[in-house]
Order: structure tokens, then sequence, then C-alpha cells
């Protein structure tokens, strides 16, 4: 019975849908990238010198993501009176 199930009841997988955040950009997300790869290798090798290399690309991947966001939140604010859907979504 559990045969005839598989073979011919079809399946779904739902998988969830990620949302982008509205301030990300290619550049921020090129960054957040490189500092994935970067912590992948350094993990792998366990080598000093990757570690700073990461160090130095997560310093500089939040940075760059937290002005990117300060300057995203400070558009919306400075739009509310036209745009006040935007507050909202």
């Amino acid at each position: 019975m559990q045969e005839a199930i598989r073979t011919y009841v079809p399946c779904m997988s739902i998988e969830k849908m990620k949302k982008k955040l509205m301030w990300m950009t290619s550049k921020i997300l090129k960054s957040v990238k490189k500092k994935h790869r970067l912590w992948q290798r350094w993990k792998e090798h366990n080598d000093d010198n990757l570690e700073l290399k990461y160090k130095k690309q997560a310093n500089k991947a939040a940075k760059a993501l937290r002005l990117v966001k300060r300057d995203f939140e400070r558009k919306v604010a400075k739009n509310i009176k036209t745009d006040s859907k935007s507050f909202f979504s």
C-alpha cells in the first residue's frame, strides 16, 4: 500500500520564500558572499592569514550593510509624507 502511495500520489515540497530586504543591493550581497567564502576557507584550512582576511571582510561587510540600511531608513523617513505605503511595507 505504501509503495502505491509513493508511486501514484504526487508529492509537493513547500519551500519558504525568502523575502529580499529592500536595502540589500548587489554590492552588499557580493560582499556578504565573499565573507561567507572566506569563512569556509578559514575553517577548512585553519590559517592565520585567512583569519585576518575573513575578519577584515566581515567588518567591511557589516559597515557597508549598516550604512546602506541607515541611508534607506533616512530616505523612507524623508518621503513619509508623500509615500506612506513604503513606510509600512
